[in-house]
């Protein structure tokens, strides 16, 4: 069978896509009857080139160049939205990876094309590419479109989203998302789209974990990812500056990549048991994460259920260490529950505070159910795909 498999982001790109993608697309190559070209961006924006280095053996691959400029696509989208909101400032990028696989390839040379969205004009080359090639296609996306509370598309820039999206999504023969609560929620929006909606966890992947036993003097607590938008750490520094202050000496917590926004923070409340340390490599985030006594998720408040799945909540998972959750009710909430895990939303200061005290005192395991953990593994999520994809075979 022959897929083209369209993503923007891959390695050694180091973005969450690129690991997540990046994964899929280095399990699904060893199915010795797909026949797999790989259409991607050549961006060289932000690498690490320990992320999967054997990714492309056995498959062709077609880079298309992209000269991304966070600041210019910062002033595209404030000022030129009009043109660069519909849905994104990728969407020249995606023209000429149009003209490009068009210019090789004719009607008919592929069976399924595979897209995986961010960026959202992903969706819109997904749409040509079909009618082009006249096959079947997957739409894979990992975040909400008009819906995505961190989107900013200017009010008038709202319907002409809302009818892209309905467009994309209804050409697509198969929607996939990253969570229970993401596809239940498209099911609601599009009822009519329902048999064709389905969603795929993230992953994680046990051949990249390092198993050595660290001892930390201390209770070493871990944050791994940045803070952007309104997820912030202040109710964790609430529930701190409520501890009695002789357990402040008795754990550490650490907030890889936190930024210059938990760094302000913490100048406010000048705790010397919090440490922000800088970005690291993505392997090197594994090595933290397996060397933490705790791992910390801490999201962002809505008074809606949360649909998001953070992608590095897969790893957590997957390094079997304990999980402590800041975060409303959706897929967060939900996922850590199931594991017997603890998670409180983010105004829930008091519980949060206690659930410290708990970790303190040793009150605090990891989770038992293998069998859950199971799900978020790449080695049955890869068996998924492929099964979805057979359906077109």
């Amino acid at each position: 069978m022959k897929i083209l498999f369209v993503s923007y982001y891959l390695p050694p790109l180091l973005y969450p896509q690129s690991i997540q993608i990046g994964r899929f697309l280095n399990a699904l190559k060893d199915y010795e009857d797909l026949d797999i070209t790989v259409l991607t961006a050549e961006d060289n924006s932000n690498l690490d080139k320990e992320l999967y280095p054997n990714i492309y053996d056995g498959v062709e691959v077609i880079k298309i160049k992209n000269n991304f400029n966070m600041y210019v696509n910062y002033i595209k989208n404030r000022f030129l939205s009009f043109f660069y909101q519909r849905p994104d400032t990728f969407t020249s990028w995606m023209k000429k990876a149009f003209s490009t696989i068009t210019t090789k390839y004719k009607k008919n040379d592929f069976d399924i094309i595979l897209t995986f969205s961010y960026p959202l004009s992903t969706n819109l080359l997904g749409k040509e590419l079909k009618e082009y090639f006249d096959c079947k296609w997957i739409a894979y996306n990992s975040d909400p479109w008009i819906d995505n509370p961190h989107a900013h598309f200017k009010s008038y820039m709202k319907n002409i989203n809302e009818d892209l999206e309905k467009e994309s999504f209804t050409l697509a023969d198969k929607l996939l998302f990253t969570s229970i609560e993401t596809s239940e929620f498209y099911i609601n929006k599009y009822p009519f789209l329902k048999k064709k909606i389905d969603y795929i966890n993230h992953s994680f992947d046990k051949t990249l974990f390092n198993n050595n036993i660290v001892k930390n003097k201390n209770i070493t607590i871990r944050y791994i990812g940045s803070f952007y938008g309104t997820r912030t750490p202040k109710p964790l520094f609430k529930a701190i500056k409520k501890l009695d202050k002789n357990d402040l000496d008795k754990f550490t917590i650490e907030l890889v990549g936190g930024g210059k926004k938990a760094s302000l923070l913490l100048s406010e409340y000048k705790f010397s048991n919090v440490k922000i340390i800088k970005p690291v490599s993505y392997i090197e985030s594994l090595k933290l994460m397996n060397s933490s006594d705790y791992l910390l998720v801490i999201d962002a408040p809505s008074e809606n259920i949360s649909i998001f799945f953070p992608s590095k909540l897969a790893d957590y998972i997957g390094c079997k260490k304990p999980i402590f959750g800041i975060s409303p009710k959706g897929s967060t909430n939900r996922i850590l529950e199931e594991l017997d895990y603890k998670c409180y939303n983010v105004n829930n200061i008091d519980n949060i505070k206690n659930e410290l005290e708990n970790i303190i005192n040793n009150k605090y395991k990891q989770s038992t159910k293998s069998e859950l953990i199971n799900k978020y593994d790449i080695s049955e999520n890869i068996v998924k795909l492929k099964g979805i994809i057979d359906e077109y075979n």
